[in-house]
């Protein structure tokens, strides 16, 4: 429980920290005030793109609304401002707000330099829906087809580096964007100049990064959705598979938004209901995974309704168009913000209550959530520190892959146990009957037989009372006197069919599991030696070599197909009981070795288990 409480600090620490490392990072750069247009002009005079890095060129750009200019036409010397990067919707045009997300506009912006770069670029990442630009008289980027009505515009997504090359120290950038039938239309994110070789530097640095997220949390959703199709009840597999591959999907149309580069012909309205997909299906798997782990704290008639609010919005998206769907998106977000809200109720509650793991798993959702506020942020501008949703999604993730494998571990150890206590209520009663009737037949002729024969008993059921779990270790001497005590009875239960021969090194002091011998042995005179009309011998052989413990158990029984051998260490026997399946899970779980069995028929079955010696 102390390493799970550390594992859960660090945690949390490292979901928090990359808001705060961020914002020590930019506290660092405060030594050189960032350049920001104003009144149309854009001054970078001392600014050095080799030591000082790119720049957005973010501020106050001439806007001429419903208007598509071309640089020969710029003679209106009087004009708007519109501070980029914003929508439309939050621009005001001589005091009052543009009435629609639908439209056109020409932007532009006179930028001064000391020096030109020997490799000038602009990076552009996204704008909605269509547009064109120009470095003073040269067109260099064109992205769908912009138009003045929804006839002739046709609205693409195409992020790319473009190189430019201005004549002068001072130039113009010209931007026409068009939007029919897209929501947020507008100059919505920033446009990035700089030294090409740093801007693709950087690109393909954070690609990589996207990538890594992509690949890694993927795998995680098909090592889980295996999990799940080899252990069909357990429902919260299934649920984190699927959260993980929308996740997954969404590191893609995130950051550099590398859906592009592999789909580069995918149609804008597509990737805009991709994204919005991915968020309100996740809603509602989230909640059903939270209800699989806590089933007791959450209600069903919440696990519904998130259901409901995230099948009708996907249906929403997935069948009108994005300016339509745009409409539900408000209802839909105080929708989340109330599921999330009653998620860290639930959470609180469970944690109170202090179910297993939900302490670490409040603490994971908290820090998702702060990092979550902090990108919201960052979105609006109101604070500087960095977008970190990827890689906080991507621990997230982690933190619950751990939960995951820490609850099937603890699952395979509560089979292991149910599967020990089986095993010992279906020996005692069972081998009991029969020796109690093996000593009263011997009584009739041997009163010395019958007490050599009732001490052999009280052994066994000494040694079988004293094992509580299949955590506990017994001494080898316990477990061997278990051995012998259940051979000799039956030994003189099948008097000449049955031949017993031990070869054990002498002083072995250590610790073994419980029934480990035991199980193997009554396999080898059940199923090995009593179906022989004349009976056979087990051997079971003990050797401490090199601080390992070498044990044989060998009869010379009718043996086993290759077919049966292979579906017993496959583990798909279902008529060898559960003995044999007991010891090697316990063997597999406690040392992380496996069983060798050889057996061939008319010849018999050889079992080989080496342990280290505790």
């Amino acid at each position: 429980m102390y390493q799970f409480k550390k594992f859960a600090v660090l945690v949390f620490v490292l979901l928090l920290a990359f808001p705060l490392l961020a914002s020590c990072r930019s506290k660092g750069h405060t030594h050189k005030n960032l350049p920001y247009a104003t009144s149309g002009i854009l001054d970078l005079a001392g600014w050095d793109f080799k030591t000082d890095g790119s720049i957005r060129l973010d501020g106050q750009w001439e806007f001429y609304w419903n208007k598509l200019l071309i640089p020969q036409q710029f003679t209106i010397s009087k004009t708007d401002m519109s501070t980029v990067p914003s929508p439309w919707k939050s621009t005001v045009v001589r005091g009052d707000e543009l009435p629609d997300d639908e439209g056109y506009a020409t932007y532009r912006l006179l930028v001064k330099m000391d020096n030109i770069p020997r490799n000038a670029a602009l990076n552009l990442k996204f704008v909605i829906s269509s547009c064109k630009l120009w470095v003073d008289n040269k067109m260099v980027y064109a992205s769908g087809i912009v138009g003045n009505s929804a006839k002739n515009h046709k609205g693409k997504f195409t992020p790319q580096v473009i190189p430019i090359a201005p004549e002068m120290n001072q130039f113009y950038i010209t931007l026409q964007i068009s939007n029919f039938g897209y929501a947020s239309g507008g100059f919505i994110t920033s446009i990035e100049l700089g030294d090409m070789l740093t801007i693709v530097s950087q690109k393909n640095t954070r690609s990589f990064g996207d990538m890594f997220l992509f690949g890694s949390i993927m795998i995680m959703g098909l090592y889980h959705l295996t999990l799940f199709l080899l252990r069909r009840k357990e429902f919260y597999t299934l649920y984190f598979s699927i959260l993980c591959f929308l996740i997954s999907i969404r590191t893609l149309l995130m950051g550099e938004m590398l859906l592009y580069n592999f789909i580069p012909d995918i149609p804008l309205y597509i990737f805009l209901k991709i994204s919005s997909s991915t968020l309100s299906l996740g809603l509602p798997f989230f909640v059903m995974f939270i209800h699989s782990f806590f089933p007791e704290d959450t209600p069903y008639w919440f696990v519904r309704i998130s259901q409901i609010v995230g099948v009708l919005f996907t249906t929403i998206t997935l069948t009108v168009n994005d300016k339509l769907s745009s409409l539900f998106l408000m209802p839909f977000q105080i929708c989340g913000v109330l599921i999330i809200v009653l998620i860290l109720f639930i959470l609180s509650k469970a944690a109170y209550l202090k179910r297993d793991a939900s302490h670490i798993f409040l603490i994971a959702t908290i820090s998702i959530v702060f990092i979550t506020i902090n990108d919201t942020l960052n979105g609006y501008g109101i604070i500087k520190t960095g977008f970190y949703i990827p890689i906080g999604l991507f621990l997230f993730i982690f933190v619950q892959s751990f939960m995951l494998f820490r609850k099937l571990v603890k699952q395979e150890e509560l089979l292991l146990r149910s599967e020990l206590r089986m095993l010992q209520a279906q020996i005692k009663p069972h081998f009991l009957f029969n020796a109690l009737n093996t000593i009263i037949s011997v009584s009739r002729s041997s009163s010395e037989k019958t007490i050599q024969l009732l001490l052999y008993l009280s052994d066994y059921l000494r040694c079988g009372f004293s094992f509580k779990n299949d955590e506990e270790f017994v001494d080898f001497d316990t477990e061997i006197l278990h051995v012998k005590s259940y051979l000799e009875i039956e030994k003189a239960r099948f008097s000449d069919k049955l031949n017993i021969v031990y070869e054990i090194d002498n002083n072995i002091e250590c610790k073994v599991p419980p029934y480990i011998l035991q199980p193997l042995v009554e396999n080898a005179v059940r199923h090995g030696i009593l179906p022989l009309k004349n009976g056979g011998t087990v051997r079971l052989s003990v050797k401490k070599t090199d601080n390992m413990l070498y044990i044989v158990i060998e009869d010379n029984g009718v043996g086993m197909t290759e077919e049966k051998l292979n579906s017993i260490l496959n583990g798909t026997d279902k008529t060898s009981g559960i003995g044999l399946s007991n010891v090697k899970g316990r063997i597999q779980r406690i040392y992380k070795r496996k069983i060798k069995i050889e057996s061939a028929i008319g010849k018999g079955t050889i079992i080989c288990i080496t342990i280290p010696i505790i």
